[in-house]
């Protein structure tokens, strides 16, 4: 009898498809702590490769700007969140305004689009309102998305 192998694809696929669902398990679990996390790991690069750079480059300009940077990722990542949030809210709200008004202009068929309309304005408040609470629920949706992913990729790589 011969051994069938598997091939490097379908074993790719694979790896890649259960790299999908942990990441979107993490998600789920930890929502925008993973983000904290993240920020942090990114963070403590930027402050290292500044220190290197400083040192043993002797680019102070470049070793500075990076560990600045780094310091700031550490201990403002909820901060640039909130800040993120905000921004989509108003682009949100702003979406919302301009497709109600849009939509009220119309002279049939306006019932759907009004109600897509104020669902964008409600969603562009909540997220700036809610920060942390959207945020919570942006990442369970993503992390669900993720699991979606990864089931698909297993299942596909193992046919």
């Amino acid at each position: 009898m011969t051994k069938r192998r598997s091939s490097p694809v379908r074993r790719n696929d694979l790896i890649a498809g259960l790299l999908y669902i942990a990441v979107g398990v993490l998600f789920c679990i930890f929502r925008t702590g993973i983000l904290d996390l993240l920020l942090l790991i990114v963070g403590i690069l930027f402050v290292i490769s500044g220190i290197v750079q400083f040192f043993a480059d002797k680019d102070y300009l470049s070793g500075t700007v990076f560990v600045v940077i780094g310091v700031v990722l550490i201990i403002g990542s909820r901060f640039f969140l909130d800040i993120l949030l905000i921004i989509f809210g108003v682009l949100y709200l702003l979406k919302g305004v301009a497709d109600l008004v849009r939509a009220l202009g119309q002279k049939r068929g306006k019932l759907f689009p009004v109600i897509a309309a104020l669902l964008a304005i409600a969603l562009g408040v909540l997220l700036i309102v809610l920060r942390s609470s959207a945020a919570a629920w942006l990442f369970i949706v993503v992390g669900v998305i993720f699991i979606v992913q990864g089931v698909t990729a297993v299942l596909s790589a193992v046919k």
